[in-house]
């Protein structure tokens, strides 16, 4: 347990460091100290006073007046400008993959990111020096789950308590604040990044940007769950297609080998598959006897199991939530909780209980054993295609290096 002084403590030592803070809401019991409380999206997260730009202060004065006034507060420091730094938010909760995006960045660039860093609920953050350049806030300009904390922005401090119930905690607060590379700082200017959007609509992908796009496209199709080798058939195949010049066919499979070297992800650990259709109306036979409300939380939590392989959490204060009930005690008066999930067994997985839909999860792995096998076949027609047209073969991938999902 952290006590009030510990948490003024540390708000006065980032404000003689010369670090504006702010007070934020806590958390308490997993839920947000806000008015809000269970229904607040940015639990732990968000500003106890307006106008916090203004308000964000040094003086020891205010500082302790708000940690009296609200003892429980978590801390926040203003980034950009005011302290001099930028902050990059590395998360890796859920299907955002924070640090696989830091490490396809520091292969490309040869960027070292060693510099201060903060152990965040879901991740790390990153502490710079605020360039001379204007850079903005920004959501995953860098790569999926790198978010940008600069002018107009901040970010929750040690020891700030998470909603996860972790404590955000300093790897190092004595290390050096480094300086960003060029090259960052170009991209947090605004040039652009290739995913997979931008990989449909591309004419082509001029030198310089050739190998940030391939890795960005492999590592969506990655957490996808293709193969490796089919990860190197499509990477071929766009390679041919869109790059000026197009990269060697060895750093191609350098590219596929590099980004399935990852934890691709489980049913349970955040694989986010929305393309494997869902088709509601083949659910709808077990509704019977349920009301409009419990059919439409019945079927939310329906797709969002489908979504996970066939799996539930097994927690209560999550799974009102997930089903779009207007509250717990509503999911549980109206006895949603029991109908809705009747068909769900709970059963033990990483030594966390889950609930688990046997028949789901059965058609779950069908389809995606379907999409795997749709996935070679791409690939293989893919290498045929640039056989035909003159090109090399795509590298065999030697006995023992291909990886997969689910198996």
């Amino acid at each position: 347990m952290i006590s009030v002084s510990e948490m003024l403590e540390a708000s006065l030592m980032y404000a003689e460091r010369g670090w504006p803070v702010i007070p934020l809401h806590s958390v308490s019991d997993g839920v947000c100290t806000c008015r809000k409380g269970a229904r607040c999206g940015s639990p732990g997260k968000h500003p106890r006073v307006g106008n916090w730009q203004r308000a964000s202060s040094t003086v020891p004065g205010t500082i302790r007046h708000w940690f009296e006034r609200w003892p429980s507060s978590n801390i926040g420091i203003v980034t950009g400008t005011p302290s001099g730094v930028l902050v990059i938010d590395v998360d890796d909760k859920a299907d955002r993959r924070g640090s696989i995006a830091l490490d396809c960045l520091k292969e490309e660039l040869g960027w070292i990111t060693e510099t201060l860093t903060a152990m965040t609920g879901s991740g790390r953050h990153l502490f710079y020096r605020q360039p001379a350049a204007k850079c903005v806030n920004s959501t995953s300009s860098l790569g999926d789950g790198l978010d940008v904390r600069t002018d107009g922005g901040y970010v929750v401090a040690a020891p700030s308590l998470h909603v996860t119930g972790k404590r955000y905690a300093w790897a190092d607060f004595e290390h050096e604040i480094e300086e960003l590379p060029a090259e960052i700082i170009q991209l947090l200017r605004g040039s652009p990044r290739i995913d997979s959007a931008m990989v449909q609509k591309s004419g082509s992908i001029p030198e310089g940007m050739r190998n940030n796009a391939l890795t960005s496209l492999a590592g969506r199709m990655w957490a996808r769950g293709m193969t490796q080798v089919a990860i190197a058939g499509a990477l071929a195949e766009f390679n041919a297609a869109k790059c000026i010049p197009p990269l060697p066919n060895t750093e191609l499979l350098g590219i596929a080998q590099s980004i399935c070297r990852y934890p691709a992800g489980t049913a349970l650990s955040g694989a986010h598959l929305p393309w494997f259709p869902f088709y509601a109306g083949d659910w709808f036979r077990s509704v019977q006897g349920f009301d409009d409300s419990q059919r439409g939380q019945y079927m939310n939590l329906l797709a969002y199991c489908w979504d996970k392989g066939g799996y539930l959490p097994a927690d209560p204060d999550r799974l009102w939530r997930i089903a779009g009930a207007k509250s717990k005690e509503a999911f549980v008066n109206a006895g949603s909780d029991e109908m809705v999930l009747s068909e769900f067994t709970q059963v033990v997985s990483d030594e966390k209980p889950v609930l688990f839909h046997p028949r789901m999860a059965e058609l779950f792995q069908e389809q995606l054993k379907k999409y795997k096998q749709k996935c070679e076949a791409s690939a293989k027609a893919a290498e045929h295609r640039i056989k035909s047209k003159g090109g090399q073969p795509i590298p065999s991938i030697p006995d023992g290096e291909e990886q997969s999902i689910g198996e």
